[in-house]
């Protein structure tokens, strides 16, 4: 079952399928480098508006999906965490991040299988994630666990409703 974590960028500079292939490809997390779709260098991987893109590491039967949201995704989005934080009774505690998390510009979420995941994959996941929060100015957002920084320290963890 798909597993989704979702960076809330702040930042309107758009991070290209290039720019995160690139860090990733850069990054040498694993010792065969992945494989693209589409690939990085594919003059369409810097075009600012896509919808797409699949990193298939070596070793896991599945790809990692990177996924730039369209405003009305966006937008849904943006609500249903605000709404999972008032549920969990963190509007009045955290609601800065809450206002914050309001004013994102982008989405970008990222699809994985967690049993199909290799070591190497789940460090690269986590540095590639880390980085996308860093350059875009935002947090991730993991269901049924909290929200992070840029570093992926927690600001805020969710409670059982």
């Amino acid at each position: 079952m798909s597993h989704y974590l979702r960076i809330l960028c702040h930042s309107e500079q758009p991070m290209t399928r290039k720019a995160i292939g690139e860090f990733i490809h850069e990054g040498y997390f694993f010792p065969v480098a992945p494989r693209f779709d589409p690939d990085p260098n594919d003059p369409i991987a810097v075009h600012p508006d896509w919808e797409r893109l699949e990193v298939h590491p070596p070793g896991n039967t599945h790809p990692i999906i990177f996924h730039r949201a369209t405003h009305a995704v966006l937008a849904s989005s943006l609500d249903e965490i605000t709404q999972t934080l008032r549920d969990a009774d963190l509007e009045s505690s955290h609601s800065a991040l809450i206002r914050r998390i309001q004013s994102s510009r982008q989405l970008i979420t990222v699809e994985v299988e967690p049993t199909h995941m290799t070591d190497d994959a789940w460090e690269m996941l986590d540095a590639t994630e880390a980085h996308v929060a860093r350059t875009c100015d935002g947090v991730v957002f993991v269901s049924g666990e909290g929200i992070y920084d840029s570093a992926l320290q927690p600001l805020c963890t969710l409670k059982s409703v």
